[in-house]
């Protein structure tokens, strides 16, 4: 079986985040916000008006009209089981937490026991397009992690949204591999 690439599980935006993640930073650091309780993670959600303001949010805007955002929080030493997403067929995430031990992996099962895994080592301040029907998981073997994710209006499936972004320019498609 051939082995999972990059490009088939996530794939960097060209732009990188501006005041948005600065937003979210500040936003995980008070103690005050409320946390509900969303598909086994913690969120808090985040105004609409952030996809006027972010330049790369603006660009998939007119693309694929986004639905809602917010962050994401994963408590200190969980682990998110292997899935598919049922309610997103991809997504755009971005990393907020610096300084912490976590792993985003895509995984093909080998055999009845294994699995090939790819991880997504996200850079800082970069979006991802990220495909929610390939199998993940998340291992968070620290502090509390943080990532912002949004929703499309519809549920386009990834490869189809690759390609809009690509025939616009949006996307890194050299970005996809750590270096």
């Amino acid at each position: 079986m051939a082995a999972l690439r990059s490009a088939d599980c996530y794939v960097p935006l060209r732009q990188s985040a501006q005041g948005l993640l600065e937003h979210c930073q500040q936003r995980v650091a008070n103690d005050e916000v409320l946390w509900l309780p969303h598909f086994g993670f913690l969120a808090t959600p985040l105004s609409r008006d952030w996809i006027a303001s972010e330049p790369a949010l603006q660009a998939v805007q007119q693309i694929c009209p986004i639905a809602q955002l917010g962050i994401l929080k994963m408590p200190d030493h969980w682990v998110y089981h292997w899935h598919r997403d049922q309610n997103r067929q991809a997504c755009i995430n971005l990393l907020i937490s610096r300084d912490h031990h976590s792993h985003t992996l895509f995984g093909r099962s080998v055999t009845g026991t294994s699995m090939h895994c790819l991880e997504l080592r996200y850079q800082p301040g970069r979006f991802y397009l990220f495909n929610n029907q390939v199998p993940h998981t998340v291992i968070n073997l620290d502090v509390n992690r943080y990532l912002l994710s949004l929703e499309f209006a519809e549920p386009v499936p990834y490869a189809e949204l690759k390609q809009r972004f690509a025939d616009v320019d949006l996307l890194d498609l050299e970005g996809g591999e750590p270096g």
